[in-house]
């Protein structure tokens, strides 16, 4: 069944996975995952360790909404997901935002430049 609302992570997970036309097993295999724990995310049965999420947001796209603030700061945001696997190449694409802007952010600069 097609989610109607993207609600919890699990929601999104399958939505792609339906658009993409793939098996659980092909997300389980792409996530390293095995298909039991993809099924039971589908499902809102158990939510995904917070260390395969980079590769979620690889698989997604995008960081969803309900891992979108993950720390107090926005550094401690950036830190979560580059240390748990997410390059901050990556993580920048997912954003769109440019590395140098990322680079200003974790040293505490966030005002935004006038062009």
């Amino acid at each position: 069944m097609y989610p109607k609302t993207l609600v919890t992570l699990g929601d999104p997970i399958r939505k792609r996975r339906l658009d993409l036309g793939l098996y659980q097993t092909n997300v389980a295999a792409t996530l390293g995952a095995d298909v039991q724990t993809v099924l039971n995310w589908e499902k809102n049965r158990q939510s995904p360790h917070l260390a395969v999420l980079p590769r979620i947001i690889e698989f997604l796209g995008y960081i969803p909404p309900a891992y979108s603030k993950v720390g107090d700061s926005l550094v401690e945001t950036i830190n979560h997901y580059t240390t748990h696997g997410l390059s901050r190449e990556k993580f920048t694409e997912l954003i769109s935002v440019n590395e140098t802007t990322v680079a200003k952010w974790e040293v505490g600069n966030t005002v935004r430049q006038k062009k």
